[in-house]
């Protein structure tokens, strides 16, 4: 079963804290960055991060530590980068190469052609 974290805003996610209901993850966001609660069991832990991929990264990994979550986010952060530019290189690479017999006259894909770098640029954004 996958873990759905909700998004809350900051009195839900006091009253959350105070009663320690619901049961769940939940995340909010704050001028600071976000708070992630883990009160699956009724415990409430809540921790303070300054992205939300840290916060959420926290709330879906039991053993993981606030400073190893940080990590992970600025590490995923430039691999995210590094993907892009390459595929920013690789779709260059593909219209020189194959030009208009992909791409047609307009440079645009046609709807019969699907090209995956520009899916996965897609879906990266």
């Amino acid at each position: 079963m996958e873990k759905e974290i909700i998004l809350v805003t900051k009195e839900e996610l006091s009253n959350i804290i105070e009663t320690r209901k619901p049961f769940g993850l939940f995340l909010c966001a704050q001028a600071e960055g976000f708070a992630a609660c883990d009160n699956k069991r009724g415990d409430a832990f809540v921790e303070n991060f300054t992205n939300d991929i840290a916060a959420e990264y926290w709330l879906l990994d039991k053993y993981c530590s606030t400073e190893e979550a940080e990590i992970y986010a600025e590490v995923l952060s430039h691999q995210k980068a590094s993907i892009e530019k390459i595929l920013d290189s690789l779709e260059t690479f593909v219209r020189e190469t194959y030009g208009e017999k992909l791409f047609g006259k307009d440079g645009l894909l046609e709807d019969d052609k699907q090209f995956f770098v520009c899916g996965l640029k897609k879906e990266m954004k």
